[in-house]
């Protein structure tokens, strides 16, 4: 008695051709649609912005001011230099440290 092979094939030819065409368009194949991702870069580049270089340069000023009323240590200076430097050369040094550069 013969079999009908033909019904138990049709998946697998619609899933051949389904990889085949998903192939041939590497950015919906490849695609960086994860919405955490997405957030985190929305992040990154509200942390590089110009609000964020504005908000920096308003901390330099107050910096600037304390150090006239002769209210300004050593360690609010330091925190105040090393917290620019990680915001605005965060990814420089992932990339560093990562090797990627």
């Amino acid at each position: 008695m013969k079999k009908n092979t033909s019904k138990t094939n049709k998946p697998n030819i619609f899933l051949l051709t389904s990889l085949f065409a998903l192939a041939l368009m590497p950015e919906v194949a490849f695609a960086a649609s994860n919405p955490i991702l997405n957030g985190l870069n929305w992040l990154r580049d509200l942390l590089n912005s110009t609000l964020a270089t504005s908000v920096a340069i308003v901390a330099i000023t107050v910096l600037g001011y304390m150090a006239f009323a002769g209210r300004l240590a050593g360690d609010i200076v330091l925190r105040f230099i090393v917290g620019i430097i990680l915001v605005f050369g965060g990814a420089r040094i992932v990339a560093l440290i990562t090797g990627s550069l």
